[in-house]
């Protein structure tokens, strides 16, 4: 199973989503993970300090102890192509600035979307994925 699979598996992803997890570096195990819907795609997109805030708070719910075996890794969810926007890379530097303030090591960053999943190192596969948008009701 691949790490968006296991970071997602307590969650159900949704679109606007950001998902964080404490993964025991080696073995891919999640330690603990906790979710924020509308977080990606809200007011905080266009803010840094209320983007910093989110991740902030998010990281607050996770377990830290014995930080020297843990990455720090990160799903965006969101609808649209498998492309890292720019909104998407800010939202990446405040997971990866919280993490560096914390003294714990930065594992991948993810973006899901409704076609699969891609990490920050290009890799990805068509599942897990988010479901496909509601078409408007007319």
């Amino acid at each position: 199973m691949n790490l968006p699979a296991r970071l997602c598996r307590h969650h159900q992803p949704v679109a606007g989503a950001l998902v964080l997890g404490i993964v025991l570096a080696g073995s891919g195990i999640v330690r603990s993970s906790t979710l924020e819907t509308a977080a990606i795609g809200a007011a905080a997109d266009d803010d840094p300090a209320r983007r910093a805030l989110q991740v902030r708070e998010l990281t607050d719910r996770l377990d830290l102890s014995h930080r020297h075996n843990l990455r720090l890794c990160a799903v965006l969810c969101r609808h649209g192509p498998t492309v890292w926007l720019p909104v998407d890379l800010a939202w990446r530097a405040a997971v990866t600035h919280e993490g560096q303030c914390r003294g714990v090591r930065i594992g991948p960053t993810h973006l899901l979307t409704e076609h699969g999943w891609r990490d920050d190192a290009g890799d990805g596969a068509r599942r897990p994925r988010l479901p496909p948008p509601t078409p408007p009701a007319w």
